[in-house]
C-alpha cells in the first residue's frame, strides 16, 4: 500500500478477514516522534504517536483498530505472541512471525523520554477509556496484554487496519 500523503510504501498482510499493515506507520505529523529523536529509528521502527495523533494518522481507507478489532486479530493469530513478533530481536528469542504481522519492539515515548526499544511493542487502540485515557496493546517477550487507562499523552506505535 502506498500512502498518498507522503508516498511511503507499506507491506500489508491478510490475517483472517483483516488486512493490516505489516509495518508500523511512519507518517510524520504533529505529536509523533522518532525513537530518541533519531530519523533512522523512524526508518526502522516507524513513529510513536500520542493518542489524538494516532486516531488521525491512518490514511484514507484505513483506521486505527479498536480494542475489539485488536482482540479479534490476536485470536486469528492463535493468541500467541511469538506468532506476532518479528524475528531478529534478542529479547524475542521465540519469535516466529508466523502470520507476517512482524511486530517490532519499537518502545514508547512519554514526557520527553523514550523507553523499551528492543524489548517491547506498544500499539494504540482507537478505544477511549476516559477523556484522558485510552486502551493500548502491549507485546512483551511473551504474552499479549490489552491495557486500559493509559495516558493519551504517551507515544505508541500505530498499525492501520483496512476499512471493510
Amino acid at each position: 500500500m502506498t500512502d498518498p500523503r507522503d508516498g511511503q510504501v507499506y507491506k500489508m498482510v491478510k490475517i483472517g478477514p483483516f488486512v493490516v499493515m505489516a509495518e508500523n506507520l511512519n507518517y510524520d505529523m504533529p505529536s509523533s516522534y522518532c525513537y530518541d529523536n533519531l530519523p533512522d529509528n523512524c526508518g526502522l521502527y516507524g513513529r510513536l504517536y500520542k493518542w489524538e495523533a494516532a486516531i488521525q494518522a491512518c490514511p484514507a481507507g484505513w483506521h486505527l483498530p479498536s480494542s475489539d478489532e485488536w482482540e479479534a486479530l490476536y485470536a486469528e493469530m492463535g493468541r500467541t505472541s511469538s506468532a506476532m513478533q518479528a524475528k531478529g530481536f534478542s529479547e524475542w528469542s521465540d519469535a516466529t512471525d508466523a502470520y507476517g504481522f512482524s511486530a517490532l519492539p519499537a518502545g514508547a515515548y512519554y514526557a520527553g523520554s523514550f523507553y523499551d526499544v528492543g524489548s517491547y511493542a506498544y500499539f494504540w487502540s482507537a478505544t477511549e477509556s476516559t477523556s484522558i485515557y485510552a486502551d493500548r496493546w502491549y507485546l512483551p517477550a511473551s504474552g499479549v496484554n490489552l491495557g486500559h487507562y493509559f495516558y493519551k499523552s504517551y507515544g505508541y506505535s500505530v498499525r492501520c487496519l483496512q476499512d471493510m
